[in-house]
């Protein structure tokens, strides 16, 4: 079964998560609703937590389908992910030879900070979201999948080891500590403090394996009713999302999500046809190529402005306040100019992660997967001990 509404909600989300980080001062970058697109994130979470739900059922009973699940997880989301890792190292090196051969550049200087060789290392072993480090580092968006590899890895786990009752009490138990632990230290303003990851990523995943298990215990006739709350679910989600604080998205995001992730699972509604459009499945195809890439685009976007500004000497940037925090964005040629801008930035973008699909995604994933049925083939039929359903699968 495949959830299509799911797949052009995965789109967006992932172009939210685009046009929250470009810092251009277009029509767009005052609105409510799209400075706090990174709550997108949140979506990912949950859904995943369903979708590895749906797509691994029972199979995860003993430590042979856990080193497969583990293998083709990390093939799934390690190769791109040291790729755009490896582009920004390469942009890193040329900012420092540029700074330091032609005096150009500006801001940090190379390797440091964000961009730490320290942290390049913690990169690399998608140690990164695990708190190490009080900011995010390299491919910013990238600290939520150090994060979910090894929320997932440990939810694998206590499945092998302890089967389904334990699993299930252990993972309501850690959703609820993890919620209130990620609300009390969670910030009024700006993104949640980078340490809040773990909890965050534990939370809205159990809430998504939740979703799932509600989705398979209810009917037909429930999911076509399920499918009248379509447009009341996406309008109070604009609306919760545009008025909340960030200490109340904290609180709202895990549960105003799975509602969503549930209502549009049947895809039997209005907006789930619009869903179907064709260039939104498309970009709910290459949505984790989207969430890597664009930062890597905007990287390169931001030195080359940053350079030409040195170079022509005149301001093309300029530091702008908003919900108080601090933002360096580009403000020349007026709003108009900058929202073709931010149109062309998004067609790069695509564009790029269409191919960086094509070309390191798939062939990787292929890789991955047939390297964990050669290490651990699969048992033959009625040779291995019953399954004890967890609910999680590499959903890929």
């Amino acid at each position: 079964m495949r959830f299509a509404a799911l797949d052009g909600w995965r789109g967006i989300a992932a172009i939210g998560v685009a046009v929250f980080h470009l810092s251009v001062l277009g029509h767009f970058f005052d609105i409510p609703f799209v400075r706090k697109a990174d709550v997108f994130v949140d979506f990912f979470f949950v859904l995943s937590g369903f979708v590895l739900t749906h797509a691994y059922g029972s199979r995860l009973s003993n430590k042979d389908e856990f080193f497969r699940f583990a293998i083709r997880r990390f093939g799934r989301l390690w190769p791109l992910h040291i790729v755009t890792t490896l582009v920004l190292l390469a942009s890193e090196v040329l900012k420092y030879a540029t700074m330091k051969f032609a005096g150009l550049g500006a801001g940090a200087p190379a390797f440091a900070g964000r961009t730490s060789v320290e942290a390049l290392i913690y990169n690399v072993f998608l140690l990164h979201g695990l708190g190490f480090f009080p900011d995010f580092t390299w491919n910013l968006p990238s600290w939520s999948i150090s994060t979910e590899f090894y929320v997932y890895a440990a939810f694998a786990s206590v499945c092998v080891v302890f089967g389904r009752p334990s699993v299930v009490i252990a993972g309501v138990a850690a959703a609820l500590a993890a919620v209130v632990f990620y609300m009390l230290i969670g910030q009024r303003t700006g993104p949640p403090p980078l340490y809040t990851a773990v909890p965050r990523c534990m939370c809205e995943f159990f809430v998504g394996v939740f979703v799932y298990r509600l989705f398979r215990m209810t009917p037909p006739s429930g999911m076509r009713v399920a499918s009248w709350f379509e447009v009341p679910i996406v309008i109070a989600m604009v609306v919760l999302v545009s008025i909340s604080s960030r200490s109340q998205l904290a609180f709202v995001s895990p549960f105003l999500f799975g509602a969503m992730v549930f209502v549009f699972a049947g895809g039997g509604g209005i907006v789930s046809n619009g869903l179907m459009w064709r260039p939104l499945q498309s970009m709910g195809e290459i949505s984790y190529s989207i969430y890597l890439v664009h930062f890597v685009v905007l990287t390169i976007f931001n030195a080359l402005t940053r350079a030409l500004e040195q170079k022509l000497h005149m301001p093309l940037r300029a530091q702008f306040v908003h919900d108080g925090a601090p933002f360096d964005v580009l403000t020349v040629g007026g709003p108009w100019f900058l929202d073709l801008v931010a149109i062309g930035y998004l067609v790069i973008v695509i564009f790029v992660s269409r191919h960086t699909y094509n070309l390191i995604e798939v062939p990787a994933r292929d890789f991955f997967n047939n390297m964990a049925a050669n290490m651990f083939p699969v048992a033959p039929a009625g040779s291995a001990k019953k399954p004890i359903p967890c609910g999680l699968r590499d959903a890929l």
